[in-house]
């Protein structure tokens, strides 16, 4: 009988384990030649229902390309971008849906973020996110 409810409860601690959701936010490779504006992809894996996302980008450089950054249409559901510059080449990226609608999908690219490669930049360089929320409750007010 011991036995029996150890088990059990062992594959009751694996399924809560299993069914938390994991939601991964990347940036990808980007390519392009000194001088030249380039985009940077934004990816979003997720298992949850993603309503908003907030995330600090830190860049190597002022970003000063003139294009606003765009969101992907495959990933959007009415969603808005907003950006704001924190200083140091730090940029603060808002993506929200003012009527609680999810982001559409589980994985892909959410935004392209454009900046302009300025001369003499080592390219070996990596932009990353360095710390995010996600907003997964689509219920909430």
């Amino acid at each position: 009988m011991k036995t029996r409810r150890y088990i059990t409860m062992m594959l009751f601690l694996l399924m809560c384990i299993t069914s938390m959701g994991q939601n991964n936010l990347s940036v990808g490779k980007l390519t392009g030649g000194q001088g030249k504006d380039v985009l940077i992809p934004i990816s979003l894996e997720n298992t949850d229902e993603v309503v908003a996302l907030q995330f600090d980008l830190q860049l190597p450089f002022d970003r000063s390309s003139r294009t606003a950054p765009t969101l992907s249409q495959s990933r959007i559901n009415e969603h808005t971008v907003s950006v704001r510059n924190l200083g140091n080449h730090k940029y603060r990226v808002v993506v929200v849906n003012m009527s609680n609608r999810p982001l559409s999908g589980n994985a892909g690219t959410i935004i392209n973020f454009p900046m302009a490669v300025p001369t003499g930049l080592d390219p070996g360089y990596a932009v990353r996110p360095q710390r995010h929320l996600l907003g997964s409750d689509a219920r909430a007010d």
